[in-house]
């Protein structure tokens, strides 16, 4: 239970009907206490620009939203290529919330960036 507190917030706690000095008085140990394993989530993301400079336009975007990664606290990012337009996307982190938001982040500005320089893009989700 307390590796789930951590991970993933004091809800449970609170369900429970305990008060908030309790739930912060576990919650500060529980995060002293448990480790909690890294997970990964990914997602292949296809992007096409024609332009003539587009690999250009695509490799710049793609080096924005690893950027972007690192600094919202990516523990790992990986951006690479399965072959042309198609590139997988691996983002590594302890809470799951946050690698998701991230996740969504990363794909936006994929999106819009390439969209702003006369590309397009599409996001699948893959679930392992």
């Amino acid at each position: 239970m307390f590796e789930n507190v951590v991970k993933y917030g004091p809800d449970d706690l609170r369900k429970l009907g305990l008060s908030d000095d309790v739930i912060n008085a576990i919650m500060e140990i529980a995060k002293e206490r448990v480790e909690v394993e890294p997970m990964e989530i990914s997602g292949i993301i296809r992007v096409i620009s024609i332009k003539p400079d587009g690999v250009k336009h695509v490799r710049d975007v793609l080096l924005k939203a690893m950027e972007l990664a690192r600094k919202e606290g990516a523990e790992s990012v990986k951006i690479y290529t399965i072959g042309p337009p198609r590139y997988r996307i691996d983002i590594v982190g302890k809470d799951p919330k946050k690698l998701e938001q991230l996740l969504k982040d990363v794909v936006n500005l994929v999106t819009t960036e390439i969209k702003k320089r006369g590309g397009e893009a599409s996001f699948t989700r893959i679930s392992e």
